[in-house]
C-alpha cells in the first residue's frame, strides 16, 4: 500500500508500528512516488550508467517529453523540484503542529513523513483520525491540499511550469537572449480540468454535508473542510472529518472523483483528467463532425 502509494491500512499505522516502522513507510510511499523508473534512472544518471534507448523511449512517455536527449536534464529538475516541494510543506506543517506537539524531535518527523505522504497522494497518517482534529485549521489544511494537487498534476505539468517560469525570470532580469518556454497543451488541460474538478467537488461536498455531517463547524470551516475533502478524494485519502457518517450522495459523488484521480505521469491515480479531456474533446469532435 506504501509503495503503491494507495494508502489503504488493515492495521493503524499511528499506534501499531514503531519509529522504524514509520520510517521504512515513509521510504516507501517516497520511492512509490516518484517511481521506480525515476529514481533508477537518475541513479544511473549520477554513476555514469548508459541508459539504453529503450528505456528513454519508456521514460520519455511517462514524462511527456518529446525530446529524449533532454531526458537527465528534466529527471534531475523533477527530483530537485519534488524534494523542494516536500521540504517547504514539511517546514510549513511543522509550524503548524508546533502549537499542539511542541518543538520536539517527533513534530520535525511527523511534518516530514506528512509532507512526503501528502506530496506523493498516499494519504498515510500518523493520526489514528488522520487529521480530524486539524478541520479548522488553515495552515495545515492548505499545506496539505498544496502538496496534494502539486502532487497529482504531474512531474511533466511542474517541469513545464518552472521552465517558463525560469526562461523568464532570465529575460527579464538578465537579458539573457533565450527561448521563452512554452505553456503546452497538456499543461493547459491539466491545470484547467483540476481547477475545475476542485471547484466542483467543494461545491458538492458542501452542499450534500452542510446541514448534516459540517453542521456542527463554523461557516469557514465548513467551506475549509468541504475544499480539503475535495482535495483529497482524488486519491490521497486524507480526510478532516468523519467519512462514516456522510450522506449517501456524497459518497457517489467521491466514486465518480475518485475514478477520474489526477494527471498522467502523477503521484495520484484514477483513469486521469489528461483521459476525460481527450472523451470531452472527442465527443465535441463528434458533434462538430470534425476529424480533429
Amino acid at each position: 500500500s506504501a509503495t503503491c502509494v494507495t494508502g489503504l491500512i488493515v492495521v493503524d499505522t499511528a499506534t501499531r508500528f514503531s519509529f522504524y516502522g514509520h520510517l521504512v513507510i515513509m521510504l516507501l510511499i517516497q520511492i512509490g512516488g516518484l517511481g521506480i523508473m525515476i529514481l533508477s534512472t537518475f541513479a544511473g544518471f549520477l554513476i555514469g550508467k548508459r541508459i539504453s534507448l529503450q528505456e528513454k523511449m519508456t521514460l520519455s512517455y511517462m514524462l511527456n517529453e518529446k525530446d529524449i536527449h533532454n531526458l537527465s536534464h528534466v529527471v534531475r529538475r523533477i527530483i530537485g523540484i519534488t524534494f523542494l516541494v516536500e521540504i517547504l510543506g514539511a517546514g510549513l506543517l511543522w509550524w503548524g503542529f508546533v502549537p499542539t506537539m511542541g518543538r520536539t524531535p517527533d513534530t520535525i518527523f511527523f511534518a516530514a513523513f506528512h509532507a512526503i505522504s501528502a506530496f506523493c497522494n498516499a494519504g498515510f497518517a500518523l493520526f489514528s483520525n488522520s487529521f480530524e482534529s486539524y478541520t479548522g485549521n488553515f495552515l495545515i489544511n492548505g499545506t496539505l491540499a498544496a502538496l496534494i494537487i502539486i502532487g497529482g498534476i504531474s512531474f511533466s505539468v511542474l517541469v513545464n511550469v518552472v521552465s517558463v517560469f525560469t526562461s523568464r525570470i532570465r529575460v527579464s532580469l538578465f537579458h539573457h537572449e533565450c527561448r521563452l518556454g512554452k505553456i503546452t497543451l497538456n499543461t493547459k488541460l491539466v491545470v484547467l480540468l483540476t481547477g475545475i474538478l476542485l471547484a466542483l467537488g467543494t461545491l458538492l461536498m458542501y452542499q450534500f454535508e452542510h446541514g448534516t455531517t459540517l453542521i456542527r463547524y463554523s461557516l469557514p470551516t465548513q467551506y475549509l473542510a468541504a475544499f480539503f475533502q475535495s482535495v483529497t478524494l482524488r486519491t490521497a485519502g486524507f480526510n478532516t472529518i468523519d467519512f462514516t457518517h456522510l450522506t449517501v450522495p456524497s459518497y457517489l459523488m467521491m466514486i465518480v472523483f475518485m475514478f477520474i484521480g489526477g494527471a498522467w505521469g502523477s503521484t495520484a491515480g484514477g483513469i486521469k483528467v489528461n483521459t476525460v479531456g481527450v472523451i470531452i474533446a472527442y465527443v465535441k469532435s463528434m458533434f462538430r463532425n470534425s476529424d480533429d
